[in-house]
């Protein structure tokens, strides 16, 4: 028997922010598609395993440095204190800046542990291991996290990321953002296809 579970969310009223005074920045890069595919075939070239991480809850991570306050939940309030109003201290599902603090957020991480960032693609992350020549490369799209390398070197990663955010580990890539990721790694194939997208419609 399946339970169901259900999800419920507190989620700001970011429409009625103000620029300048709310926030003031909110772009935030995202992984480029071709930038995915290059990463795919480079895994298939080097014969490196390609494992699918998701972070839960990505925007509730982040300190806020802007003062926000929200109206009281609903059934949250009492009728003592039907006047008062939360301060947010962290973000929050809503906020127009709530992106670009996960972003800021994941990037320092990966920094301080030793990865570099592309500058032709500010989303994919390597980190080279100079004794055993061995690479490591993690991207990231919203909330997905594409992991390329070793079997040691993921696991490893795992780790590291599993200890500062919430993880969901999906083993092996065979789903990302819409597309099927099918491999064969005796015949030395891997296809990006949407099957099942197309199977639906």
């Amino acid at each position: 028997m399946i339970v169901p579970r259900y999800k419920a969310r507190l989620v700001a009223r970011g429409f009625s922010q103000i620029k300048g005074l709310d926030y003031s920045e909110t772009f935030s890069p995202v992984l480029c598609m071709a930038s995915f595919r290059l990463l795919m075939a480079l895994a298939n070239i080097l014969d490196l395993e390609v494992h699918h991480l998701d972070v839960q809850t990505m925007f509730l991570h982040d300190e806020l440095p802007e003062e926000i306050y929200i109206s009281q939940p609903p059934r949250f309030d009492s009728y003592s204190q039907h006047n008062y109003f939360c301060w947010l201290h962290q973000s929050l599902y809503g906020l127009k800046q709530s992106p670009r603090l996960w972003f800021q957020k994941f990037n320092n991480f990966m920094l301080s542990h030793g990865y570099s960032r592309l500058l032709s693609e500010p989303n994919i992350y390597i980190r080279h291991n100079h004794t055993s020549n061995r690479l490591l490369v993690v991207a990231l799209y919203v909330d997905d996290i594409p992991i390329v390398g070793t079997p040691s070197e993921i696991t490893q990663a795992k780790l590291e990321l599993s200890k500062a955010f919430s993880i969901t580990d999906l083993g092996p890539l065979s789903f990302f953002i819409g597309m099927q990721v099918t491999r064969n790694r005796s015949m030395g194939t891997l296809i990006i296809h949407q099957n099942k997208f197309i199977n639906e419609i």
